[in-house]
């Protein structure tokens, strides 16, 4: 996540508990974070299909699982892409957002896996971090 996202969607949700956080209290939480987020588009058969849905991240012997242990937009509604019921294709966004802390090394490649249905159907993304540091 960027810091840029981090204001706007703290901004929403102070706008919706009408609350005014000073600036000092918006660039202290925006420096606590230590955030990726990760983001895929899902297709599938049946609405409800997404629900099964899950990713970990890792990196050598570490594995981390997503902030509040689920992905986000899992309950959202499916974009249907045909209009044909009985070969009805659905597609959602699904975003995984995992705490970096100090057992992950950011020079190292990380390995973003989104399981699907089980543990046997899975996609599994190598992420090479940038060496402009």
């Amino acid at each position: 996540m960027t810091p840029t996202y981090l204001i706007i969607n703290r901004a929403y949700h102070n706008a919706q508990e009408k609350v005014t956080p000073s600036i000092g209290d918006v660039r202290r939480d925006i420096l606590k974070e230590n955030l990726l987020s990760f983001s895929i588009d899902v297709s599938f058969n049946k609405e409800e299909a997404s629900r099964n849905f899950h990713a970990v991240l890792r990196q050598g012997k570490t594995t981390l699982q997503p902030v509040g242990g689920i992905l986000y937009g899992l309950n959202s509604p499916a974009t249907k892409l045909s209009p044909d019921e009985e070969q009805a294709k659905y597609m959602k966004e699904v975003i995984g957002t995992f705490e970096v802390d100090d057992r992950i090394d950011l020079k190292d490649p990380l390995y973003l896996t989104f399981i699907y249905s089980d543990k046997n159907d899975t996609a599994t993304y190598e992420i090479i971090p940038s060496q402009q540091r």
